[in-house]
Formats: structure tokens, sequence, C-alpha cells
């Protein structure tokens, strides 16, 4: 298929000049979300909480593993910044990064998160953490890093902050209002020290767990960059994204209905297809804006 010219999507919103304290907690709050899980016991009642971005306007949200993969609610919710509360479900996870992405279905779209880069996290870097300890809707705490790790698990170190059970999967933000992190454990044996990964190690997450199309029903046979704008990367020969025209180093820009600010949302549009039917797929090319479309398959199974 031959792609034809196209209008283009709007410019990818360019990051802030820095923010004060205030202004990044006013900036960050609709972006931010708080999980609840109640689950039935045989002496009661008791709540599974933790935090959460907005990876996209439709619905799409990333939280920690460890919040929600052994424990399963007879209420399962997230609750939004201005008390909306909304039933979710798990759409897709990479334990060995401890990422869950969970989906609600909002009356009208999110506000999303911008998300950042690790490179240029440093220690001295003020943060803001926001998280649900308790069921403390949107916790607010302000820290400090204080180290980096860029290999092994990808983490970073905050002090300052006065982090709990229920802070788990909330979002790290820097004075830009990027989101830059997620918050993972406390430190017991120091006061007020936490661990957070990085959001260059969630995006490797989804690089390598979350994009592999071997562990889906439906193939495309695309790749992108999941560190920044989604620039094809990898198109398989004989693929439905080969038949539809698609070459290394075009930017998606919309896959079917989902805009794609990021390579992550690329990855999310995947996780959305549930059949094998057409989409029209936007993308970048030389300047210019194209659209084709793309049918995802069902793979031969190997007799």
């Amino acid at each position: 298929m031959t792609p034809r010219p196209a209008d283009p999507e709007p410019p990818i919103a360019k990051r802030h000049a820095n923010m004060t304290k205030e202004q990044t907690v006013s900036f960050t709050r609709p972006r931010t979300i708080n999980v609840q899980v109640i689950v039935r016991r045989p002496d009661g009642f008791y709540g599974a909480f933790g935090g959460g971005a907005i990876l996209h306007e439709s619905g799409y949200i990333l939280t920690a593993a460890h919040v929600i993969l052994w424990v399963k609610g007879i209420r399962e919710e997230v609750v939004l910044h201005d008390g909306a509360v909304l039933p979710f479900r798990r759409a897709a996870f990479a334990s060995n990064y401890d990422i869950a992405v969970i989906k609600v279905e909002p009356k009208k779209p999110l506000t999303p998160a911008r998300i950042g880069r690790s490179t240029t996290t440093k220690a001295g870097q003020p943060v803001v953490l926001v998280g649900n300890p308790g069921g403390r809707r949107h916790n607010t705490q302000h820290g400090v890093i204080n180290n980096v790790q860029r290999g092994g698990v990808g983490r970073f170190q905050v002090n300052g902050a006065d982090v709990a059970p229920g802070h788990s999967g909330g979002p790290v933000y820097d004075y830009h209002g990027d989101f830059i992190g997620a918050i993972q454990i406390k430190n017991t044996a120091l006061p007020r020290v936490s661990y957070c990964l990085r959001i260059d190690h969630l995006r490797k997450g989804f690089e390598k767990d979350l994009m592999n199309e071997a562990q889906r029903e439906f193939r495309v046979g695309l790749k992108v960059d999941c560190y920044g704008p989604a620039k094809v990367t990898e198109v398989r020969p004989g693929s439905p994204a080969d038949k539809a025209g698609l070459r290394v180093g075009d930017v998606i820009r919309r896959f079917g209905a989902m805009r794609i600010d990021d390579g992550i949302h690329y990855v999310l549009a995947l996780i959305d297809i549930d059949s094998a039917r057409p989409r029209p797929v936007k993308f970048e090319r030389g300047g210019k804006t194209y659209v084709t479309s793309v049918t995802p398959q069902v793979p031969r199974r190997q007799e």
C-alpha cells in the first residue's frame, strides 16, 4: 500500500520552564491518580493502596506491579484528582521492571503526564512525589535526589520525603513537571529515605517486554524508539507494517484512534489491538505527514 498525504497532527508539547514547588504540585495534580483495591477477607475488609501516573488521555495508567499483581479485590478503582472514581482493568504487566499498566474508561479525555527522561536527573535535584498512603489521596511529599544508579535496577534515592505504604507506584516529578520516576520502596533502616525507579528503566520495560509482539495474539511487525517520539526502528519484512509502506525513520503520530506523542504510547496502542481489522496509521516522514492502513495479523502456528 502506498501512503497518502494527510493533515499534520498537533505538535508534541515542549518541556516547561522550571516551576516553583507550588506550581509543580498544581501542574502535576490532574496527571496523577490514586489506586485503591478493596479486598474481602474472613475477618472483614481491607484496602490496598498505591499511586500512578496517567500515560494517555484515553485512560491508560502506569502503576507499580507489586501494588496490584498479587491482590484481587471486590472493588478495584482509580480516584482522579477531582474525586471521580473509575473502575480499572489490568491491561499489561512487566513484572521484571515492576510495571503495571491499568485501563479506565473516562467520560472525557484525561490529562496525561508528560513522560520525561532520566538523562538529566542528578544529585541535589528537588522532586515532588505523589502517592496514596492509607487512602490519603494525592499525598504530596517533597524531596531531593541523593544519588542515581545508572545501571542494574535503575533507581535513584530520594532524601527528605516521608513515603509510606500506599505511595508505591506513585509518580516522581521534577520541577519542569516531567514524570521522571515511580516510587518503589521505603528504606526502613534510614528515616525519610526512599528508592524510586528511573523513568528510563521503566521505558526499557516497555521496549523489552511490553512491545514484544511474540507475547501478543495480533502482530504489526513494527518496533519504535521508546525513549522519545515513536520513531520506527525496525520493520519486519512481509509484515503488515511493511505492506502498509512504513519505513525505518518514520515517526508514528496516530495508530487507530490513539494519538501517539511518545514511543510508550505506541506500546499502549498495541495493548489496545483486539482484532485483525484495518487501522489507520498517521506518520511523519521527511517533514511531511502521511496516512496509511495497517491490518494486524494473527501469526501462523508452527506445526
